[in-house]
């Protein structure tokens, strides 16, 4: 089944499952954004579309662009942190309005030689620009990934979600 995908008074047809990243570079709209409004839903480009929707890109300069930009910052920053430091275990890491942060539970806390240590790596894991692929998955896929390393907080953290959340994995 296709899909109409509506861009700035243009619309064209994708197969569904199509993702936003492939429908904005066939509209000519991927290289100025960093993510899309489909029909108002905040979405990064490996979003499959599914059904028709109109799209707007968000462009990095963007209030919405700068909250993407600054999730997936935080995801590194984790990344980073748990590829230096494998015992410190990460908790929440939400974008705030002038910035983002990670809660990490680390034993010794961290040194400035460490943070030094830190950037430099989420430099080095920025320049692979490696994509980050968000997926859906139920609540016991969930449990069972971060109870088999070790992520207690991350545990705890949705073991208090209300029972119809969402729950999203970032790889």
């Amino acid at each position: 089944m296709d899909v109409r995908v509506s861009f700035e008074g243009e619309s064209a047809e994708f197969p569904a499952g199509t993702t936003v990243g492939e429908a904005l570079d066939a509209l000519g709209a991927k290289k100025k954004a960093v993510g899309a409004l489909a029909d108002g839903k905040l979405v990064d480009f490996h979003h499959r579309v599914e059904g028709d929707c109109e799209l707007a890109a968000v462009g990095k300069n963007s209030e919405e662009g700068l909250g993407l930009l600054r999730h997936t910052a935080a995801h590194v920053l984790a990344e980073a942190v748990q590829s230096l430091f494998p015992e410190a275990k990460v908790a929440i890491g939400p974008v705030i309005e002038n910035g983002f942060y990670y809660d990490f539970d680390f034993p010794r806390g961290f040194t400035p030689e460490d943070l030094e240590n830190i950037e430099a790596k989420m430099l080095e894991i920025a320049k692979k620009n490696s994509p980050v692929t968000r997926k859906t998955v139920s609540r016991e896929e969930a449990l069972a990934a971060f109870s088999d390393i070790g992520e207690s907080y991350k545990v705890e953290i949705i073991d208090d979600l209300p029972g119809d959340e969402e729950i999203t994995l970032y790889d």
